[in-house]
């Protein structure tokens, strides 16, 4: 009897591992893209705070996540403002005093804002007062909000 070399088996099925790895990572990220869009477009997205028209309660660099569903989907909602068409899809009204976030139709920047009128009211400022409807809003005092400075910041 003559000696046969043993073979490494190792050896022979690495180079098809190696290249399974690549394959089922390269699938796991294709997917991963794709979960993120789809959350992203349908659920929640983050946003950053970029004025202080919010203050105090959001301050300017804050970021929040913002619900995608309660006031339907338009174009604006999709990657690349895919276009829907004019109007949005499961639309509904906010309520007064809702934050909404919006794309302002010129620039497409985004805003932050505080709803305090709805479809058919009256808004305006007569005297610093607001007035919805012709009532002025009652102004209820708060305590004062001191806003920390960080030592490389400035007070401007």
């Amino acid at each position: 009897m003559t000696e046969q070399p043993i073979r490494e088996p190792a050896a022979a099925a690495s180079a098809p591992e190696k290249k399974e790895d690549w394959r089922s990572f390269s699938a796991f990220l294709v997917k991963l893209v794709l979960i993120v869009l789809i959350f992203r477009t349908l659920v929640f997205t983050s946003f950053n705070i970029p004025s202080e028209s919010m203050m105090p309660r959001l301050l300017v660099g804050d970021y929040l996540f913002a619900a995608k569903w309660p006031y339907g989907y338009s174009r604006f909602s999709l990657p690349f403002n895919a276009d829907l068409g004019e109007g949005r899809l499961l639309a509904s009204q906010p309520e007064r005093g809702d934050v909404v976030i919006f794309k302002h139709p010129l620039d497409h920047t985004d805003y932050i804002k505080r709803v305090i009128g709805l479809p058919g009211d009256t808004i305006r400022v007569v005297g610093g007062v607001l007035h919805i409807n012709g009532v002025a809003v009652e102004r209820q005092r708060v305590a004062d909000y001191v806003l920390p400075i960080a030592p490389d910041e400035s007070c401007a």
